[in-house]
């Protein structure tokens, strides 16, 4: 295929508009609406669909992409190997704070030892915060997907369990059933202080059974939680790669070790939109690692 066709479909495909694609590539936008027909006519097949938000790759179109784009971003950056990853502006990744501080913040640091010429603009937030695909490189994910101006893949699970300080459980020791929890305050992250919300619990074997919780502590911060949990402020709902290094010292106890409140999918995420030489680079980096973890 005409190597320039391709640079003028990869740029498409990351932009999902003519326009833009026009604009990085500094040509006409009749121009590159004339490479697209023609690579279509040589492929045999519609690569792109219309929507009110842009252009969106067709499955042809999405296979052709996932074929030609490291190729076409090599040529366009002149990288000849992953140490040599540099950018005139940080790769920027989102995260969710129960990732960052858990899992990723020794996968960063390796990266950016690794990879002297390299970057990074991390941000941190609740999981549920949607990334932006014009101003997000890659995403990780936690439970929730990206979009479809992101080309997603799995990474494994991560499992929430219930933990307390040693000394909260002094007087009558910690409850033996999940029935038993109503009697005790909880702390979590994801449900309104107040209010009583269920949480879902499942054990090793199959079985389920919901607490309906009032929360005396609420937030979204997880050192915030882990501080009030170490503290004997109550029963800690939370990632279980956040707890372990506590339990491990002896500050924390896993409460109902044969069961889990949450199990959530870990994906990783790059923008079909930004054009950062070193998204591919951090994502197999990081995923080599989050895999082995998870």
């Amino acid at each position: 295929m005409d190597l320039n066709l391709l640079k003028t479909f990869v740029a498409v495909a990351e932009t999902a508009r003519i326009s833009q694609a026009a604009a990085r590539l500094e040509l006409p936008k009749s121009t590159v609406s004339r490479h697209v027909s023609r690579l279509e006519r040589s492929v045999g097949a519609a690569l792109f669909v219309r929507r009110s938000d842009g252009l969106e790759l067709t499955t042809v179109g999405r296979r052709l992409f996932q074929a030609t784009r490291d190729a076409v971003r090599v040529l366009n950056s002149s990288l000849d190997a992953p140490d040599e990853v540099s950018s005139a502006r940080p790769l920027r990744v989102q995260a969710p704070l129960l990732l960052g501080r858990g899992l990723l913040s020794p996968i960063f640091a390796a990266y950016l030892a690794a990879r002297p010429g390299a970057t990074l603009d991390v941000r941190l937030g609740t999981r549920f915060e949607l990334p932006d695909p014009a101003q997000i490189d890659l995403v990780f994910l936690v439970g929730t997907n990206a979009g479809r101006d992101f080309e997603s893949w799995s990474l494994g699970s991560v499992e929430a369990r219930l933990y307390g300080a040693p000394a909260l459980f002094t007087k009558s020791g910690p409850p033996k059933a999940p029935a038993e929890l109503e009697a005790w305050p909880i702390i979590t992250e994801s449900c309104s202080p107040g209010s009583r919300n269920r949480i879902q619990l499942s054990s090793a074997h199959g079985e389920a059974s919901v607490l309906l919780a009032s929360p005396r502590l609420v937030g979204n911060d997880t050192d915030l939680l882990l501080d009030a949990a170490r503290a004997g402020l109550g029963i800690l709902r939370i990632a279980s790669c956040l707890a372990e290094p506590l339990v491990r010292a002896g500050e924390l106890v896993e409460v109902l070790p044969g069961w889990h409140a949450d199990r959530h999918a870990v994906g990783l995420a790059r923008s079909l939109r930004a054009n950062h030489p070193a998204a591919a680079d951090l994502a197999d980096f990081a995923a080599a690692r989050l895999r082995t973890n998870t």
